[in-house]
């Protein structure tokens, strides 16, 4: 049977017309690595602003060309779903775990990983921001009846000047990822939302045993650069306890207000 043609149009990245890939909001192999955690249901878990759904749908739509498909896959995809929480392992924080912290207390941590080796805050970051950038350039369909986006305003197109290597990270953003200190690691997927807006705008999302905390906009503290993993001369990445207990407390809680679970 022969494939569907593919659909024709501008890149939402490039900007270049050419034929479109099916492209994902989360990358493919996110679902994957969550399936294979289920043999009862095998459809994933993943949570969003106003759900906790467990669905064999995928959030995808015809949105870049190949070489920018190739670009994020390259620039930061590869490496992250590498390294982050997987039945096999946690690479990630099997690497930090060797690596003095520049400060330790009660389960939190913080290493400063500019020069640590086969860490690569690079594509970490690049990874980061492909997704925020994914979620604010159109509205995804979470199931076939909810959908999901953020608006990242004049910020957007900066992102993406980025991702594409025309210029640097926006310097009214500031990017902080968050390593799971979990034992057993909650067996999600988040998609990017806005998490608060007082002064500025922090969106959120995280895969497997890594979050991703994204703040936006001109009133940002400037301490915040200090923990930015682009911007900061430690490129840091954080254990915190206390964040791990809030993530499952909200996760519990959407359960309990009987949210969406299919």
């Amino acid at each position: 049977m022969s494939k569907s043609p593919r659909a024709h149009g501008p890149c939402a990245l490039c900007g270049f017309d050419r034929p479109l890939c099916q492209s994902h909001l989360l990358p493919k192999a996110t679902y994957k690595s969550l399936r294979a955690r289920h043999p009862g249901n095998p459809n994933p878990v993943l949570v969003s602003q106003h759900a906790v759904v467990q669905t064999s749908w995928q959030m995808h739509a015809p949105l870049l060309c190949e070489e920018c498909e190739t670009r994020f896959r390259v620039g930061g995809e590869d490496w992250v779903l590498a390294n982050c929480w997987r039945a096999a392992g946690f690479p990630l924080r099997e690497r930090l775990a060797s690596v003095a912290p520049l400060y330790a207390k009660d389960g939190s941590a913080v290493w400063a990983c500019a020069e640590v080796p086969d860490i690569n805050m690079d594509k970490l970051c690049y990874f980061a921001a492909s997704v925020f950038w994914r979620s604010a350039v159109k509205t995804w369909r979470v199931t076939p009846t909810a959908t999901t986006s953020i608006d990242l305003g004049p910020y957007e197109d900066q992102l993406r000047n980025f991702l594409l290597a025309m210029a640097p990270f926006p310097d009214k953003m500031a990017l902080a990822i968050r390593i799971s200190n979990l034992a057993r690691l909650i067996d999600t997927a988040a998609v990017p939302v806005l998490e608060s807006k007082a002064g500025f705008h922090e969106y959120g999302f995280h895969i497997p045993g890594i979050e991703f905390r994204l703040f936006v906009g001109s009133k940002i503290p400037a301490e915040y650069s200090e923990l930015c993993a682009m911007k900061s001369d430690h490129r840091p990445l954080w254990m915190l306890k206390r964040a791990d207990i809030e993530s499952i407390k909200q996760l519990v809680d959407i359960y309990g207000r009987g949210k969406t679970l299919q």
